[in-house]
């Protein structure tokens, strides 16, 4: 179903955002009321592409009260990938149906025995599917919050508010349970993108890291992680994607995506 905010209930700097989005890519950008497949997700962005006239922002209906910071986010993220020319708006894909490396799917394998190969299958895909958008999307939300707290400091209490509730959200991410379902590499590798991003969470609220994520035995992976967050000079869009390929070849996921034309979508 197709939700509507109205603009009159938007502070005045997102509807501005709303304006730039259209006057500089020439495609508005609307709000659909959707559930997102998949775990942690609370929105979704869909940038305007061939056969798609708009930018659509799908949320749940539990991220309601947050639609302001994830519209304001959303426009962010659309306004960087439009600084740059369309030749060079590469945006990462990977292989639909694609399994694990042979190594981490042999291990799943020797974890989960009573698996039938078909079962086995579905989950090396199900965690390749989400490694990947995990490795993509994480770095990328951590620059454009650190962009809005900085840039936009009338937007402060409400980015506070969405990422205190992410943070209240994560502990699930943490259950040490997870680690019997999956191969020890990849568990490491997520946990430690979690570690980074309750840590930014934090950073940016002025909250206190909570011990099971400073506690984490992945803490001091994170922290390389973050370091080349801080590392990285490069601006906007393309800064993304440097940032994207450093944190590839520091957890072992060099190969795991490549990219296209956005135009080429």
């Amino acid at each position: 179903m197709h939700g509507h905010l109205g603009m009159a209930g938007l502070p005045p700097y997102a509807r501005e955002m709303m304006s730039q989005v259209l006057d500089r890519t020439g495609y508005p950008l609307v709000l659909k009321v959707s559930e997102i497949k998949g775990p942690g997700y609370d929105a979704e962005l869909r940038m305007a592409r061939r056969g798609q006239s708009a930018h659509e922002l799908a949320y749940t209906q539990a991220s309601s009260p947050f639609v302001p910071h994830l519209l304001v986010s959303a426009s962010r993220k659309i306004l960087r990938m439009w600084e740059v020319p369309a030749d060079e708006r590469l945006v990462e894909i990977h292989e639909a149906g694609r399994l694990l490396p042979r190594e981490d799917h042999e291990e799943l394998r020797q974890k989960l025995p009573s698996f039938m190969s078909g079962e086995l299958d579905q989950l090396s895909h199900f965690i390749y599917d989400g490694m990947t958008r995990q490795l993509v999307d994480a770095p990328v939300d951590i620059r454009v919050e650190r962009e809005l707290a900085e840039s936009l400091p009338e937007h402060q209490e409400k980015q506070k508010h969405y990422l205190r509730q992410q943070l209240h959200n994560m502990g699930p991410y943490f259950d040490p349970q997870i680690a019997k379902v999956s191969p020890e590499r990849l568990y490491g590798v997520s946990t430690a993108m979690n570690v980074v991003l309750a840590a930014e969470c934090s950073a940016l609220t002025g909250d206190s890291v909570p011990s099971f994520v400073r506690g984490s035995r992945f803490w001091s992976l994170a922290q390389c992680l973050r370091g080349h967050l801080d590392s990285n000079s490069h601006p906007g869009f393309l800064g993304d994607r440097k940032v994207i390929d450093l944190w590839a070849a520091e957890l072992g996921l060099e190969g795991w995506y490549r990219r296209v034309r956005f135009d080429e979508l």
